[in-house]
């Protein structure tokens, strides 16, 4: 597959230009050209929201530009689909979105130039056939094929879930604050976290979005207003983290006051005051984030927040290494969380600020984003206090090999592939395979090691008599006997989250121990006849004209009277 640097998405060829730059009511803001912003201050906040309100913003949910852009398959932008084609929606989804309604908001701040760099920072980081889903914020998988080769995912191909920029902080200007309900508040530099008492845990993070083509293929649900990239199983990676335990942190703060129950992680911001505040305002004393959030034209800065119950635990490591390097500018450095067993959003990267609260976080991305709703549930009839927070992965799991719609020859048994986790502290007992849509089940005896918040990659050779398409189907049980739901529609969910029913793929079973498709297979290997596409019509001869009138006369279509 061709990479994805084989196209310019930066000319005006690739990249339309959008119908939004800096406009001049907001010019005032004096935020072009900043490296990122810091939305705390109120007056800043107000202003940019009364403007972004303001202004008539088209729908971009399902747009695209005018002329369609050559390109790989896998990095074509939207086309435009009526909204009430379902089947072309849910199965000609392109793999690459632009997210031009993020975009445009950027650059009506002055902010566009954001956006680029952001970009720049892929391509530096991200192996070339990294799987590009959604160009702004960005958000990208690495390959099904490169996502099983290793059990610690190297950092080039560790999936990528932003909610904004990527903003770069150097390691000599980073600072960590520690502020709420805390004895003894505190800033800490790089330096002094890394001589405190050091954690290493082998953790993996999925984002809650993962498989969720899976959901869009069987009906449409919440779309580019939560930038619900359409995801495929590649949404998971697995690191070793080393950094400090967050209940050592506390400690060396005094420990927490009375009434503290959640803990809340800030995105970051700069190592001197924005330019728009006066030298009332003291750093070290306010919350100064960087990474910007919008939300129904409301502007934040990315935060989140974990119970304590987790960090007592030891389950909130704050990290700044990855696989025994420091981490890379795309996944959080200097500073970021590692939240164990829990959805990879409550991970805040880029983290510049630690707040202990008496009660969860009340940014956007806690209070109303990340919810499970009832299936009746919508964009009719819903509302941000309906749902509940999700917190914990469920059991899950998902072939990688063979892909779906794969033509497979074999010779009476096929080596499945692919991965299992189970959150919450859980880890995988077993994975099956069912080669007949899961009436019966081959169980694996090929698993990596077993861990308590890190995932399991798998293997299963099972025997295969029958030919043409089959039905195959994963699931995996926990250490609690949790399984997964046998159907898409159990657990199908209006924003589209936490797809966890038993991945069931199709593939085009050849099956060569049978004499006669040994011989076809002989036939089309010597006459230079290529076995795809499966659709294309075979131009030879199969029988000769004798041949088919003795097997007629043999046994005759039609009753002789």
């Amino acid at each position: 597959m061709p990479a994805f640097e084989d196209v310019d998405v930066l000319s005006t060829a690739a990249k339309p230009k959008l119908s939004y730059e800096a406009h001049p009511a907001a010019k005032e803001l004096g935020l072009e050209g900043k490296p990122w912003v810091d939305w705390s201050d109120p007056e800043l906040r107000k202003k940019a929201e009364a403007f972004l309100r303001s202004q008539n913003w088209p729908s971009v949910s399902i747009q695209s530009p005018a002329e369609p852009v050559k390109g790989p398959p896998h990095v074509q932008l939207q086309h435009d689909f009526p909204a009430q084609d379902f089947e072309s929606l849910s199965l000609a989804l392109p793999r690459f979105l632009e997210g031009y309604r993020w975009q445009r908001q950027f650059e009506a701040l002055g902010l566009g130039h954001l956006v680029d760099q952001s970009w720049q920072t892929v391509l530096e980081e991200k192996e070339k056939n990294f799987e590009h889903v959604l160009r702004f914020p960005y958000n990208g998988e690495t390959s099904k094929e490169h996502l099983l080769l290793e059990h610690l995912t190297p950092v080039p191909r560790w999936f990528v879930r932003n909610h904004g920029e990527i903003p770069r902080i150097q390691p000599e200007d980073y600072r960590l604050k520690v502020t709420g309900l805390v004895k003894n508040p505190r800033t800490f530099t790089l330096d002094e976290l890394k001589s405190m008492d050091l954690m290493e845990k082998t953790v993996t993070l999925q984002c809650s979005g993962g498989r969720r083509i899976e959901q869009i293929r069987y009906a449409l649900g919440d779309g580019d207003s939560l930038i619900n990239a359409p995801w495929h199983e590649q949404a998971i990676s697995n690191a070793k983290w080393k950094g400090v335990s967050l209940k050592k942190i506390l400690k060396a703060c005094g420990g927490v006051t009375e009434g503290a129950t959640d803990v809340e992680f800030v995105s970051p911001m700069p190592s001197r005051p924005h330019p728009s505040f006066n030298n009332n305002h003291v750093v070290s004393t306010r919350l100064a984030r960087a990474d910007t959030y919008f939300k129904q034209h409301e502007v934040d800065n990315y935060k989140v927040s974990v119970g304590m119950k987790k960090v007592k635990a030891n389950e909130v490591i704050v990290a700044w290494e990855q696989n025994g390097e420091p981490l890379t500018w795309i996944h959080g450095a200097p500073v970021r969380t590692v939240v164990l067993g829990v959805i990879g959003a409550r991970s805040c990267k880029w983290l510049i600020e630690i707040r202990v609260l008496p009660e969860v976080s009340e940014g956007p991305v806690q209070r109303k984003e990340y919810l499970l709703l009832n299936h009746q549930l919508s964009k009719y009839n819903s509302t941000f206090a309906d749902g509940f927070s999700i917190q914990d992965m469920p059991v899950s799991s998902a072939i990688m090999s063979p892909r779906e719609g794969e033509v497979v020859v074999h010779d009476g048994t096929v080596k499945f592939k692919g991965w299992a986790y189970s959150g919450g502290g859980c880890f995988v007992q077993r994975v099956e395979v069912s080669v007949d849509g899961g009436h019966s089940w081959w169980p694996s005896h090929q698993l990596t090691e077993k861990s308590y918040y890190g995932w399991r990659l798998w293997e299963v050779d099972a025997p295969i008599a029958a030919e043409g398409w089959l039905e195959i189907v994963c699931r995996a049980w926990d250490s609690s006997c949790n399984t997964q739901p046998s159907l898409v529609r159990s657990a199908w969910n209006w924003g589209l989250h936490v797809t966890s029913h038993a991945c069931r793929i199709k593939i085009f079973s050849v099956n060569k121990s049978n004499p006669v498709t040994a011989a076809r297979l002989k036939f089309m290997e010597e006459n230079n006849i290529p076995l795809e596409p499966l659709t294309e019509p075979l131009e030879h001869e199969t029988i000769s004209a004798a041949e088919l009138a003795k097997a007629l006369r043999d046994n005759q279509r039609e009753p002789r009277e």
